[in-house]
C-alpha cells in the first residue's frame, strides 16, 4: 500500500474511535508510539549490526503491535511480519535490513506526522 493522496502515512482513526475523541488519550498514545516504535527500530538495527536474530525478532513484534495505533501497519505490517519470520528461522539477514530500511522510511515519515498532535 502507498500513502494516500497528501501523502500522509499515519492515520487516527483507529485512536479516535477507540477513545470517542479524547484529545487527551490521542495525544498519549501517540506520545507511547513515538516512545515504544522508537526503541522497538533501534532495537532492529542493532540486532542488524550485531546479528543477532531474537533482537530483531523482538523488536519487530513490538513494531508490529504498536503501528496499528497510528495507521501506519497499512504500510509496513507484511514486511514487519517478514522481518519477525526471517529472525525466528534466523536467516537471510540481508533481506531484514532491505526491509528495515523499507519500514524504517516510512516510520520516520509517521513521526515526522505525528509530532504535531
Amino acid at each position: 500500500m502507498i500513502p494516500n493522496s497528501a501523502g500522509r502515512v499515519s492515520n487516527l482513526d483507529f485512536l479516535t474511535t477507540h477513545s470517542n475523541g479524547n484529545p487527551g488519550f490521542i495525544k498519549e498514545m501517540v506520545t507511547i508510539f513515538m516512545e515504544e516504535s522508537a526503541a522497538a527500530m533501534l532495537q532492529v538495527e542493532r540486532g542488524i549490526k550485531g546479528h543477532e536474530y531474537d533482537a530483531i525478532r523482538r523488536g519487530a513484534h513490538i513494531l508490529k503491535a504498536i503501528t496499528v495505533y497510528v495507521g501506519v501497519d497499512r504500510f509496513i505490517k507484511r514486511d514487519v511480519m517478514e522481518m519477525e519470520r526471517l529472525a525466528i528461522a534466523e536467516t537471510d539477514l540481508t533481506r531484514i535490513e532491505q526491509l528495515y530500511l523499507k519500514v524504517r522510511e516510512i516510520w520516520l515519515k509517521a513521526v515526522e506526522e505525528l509530532k504535531i498532535v
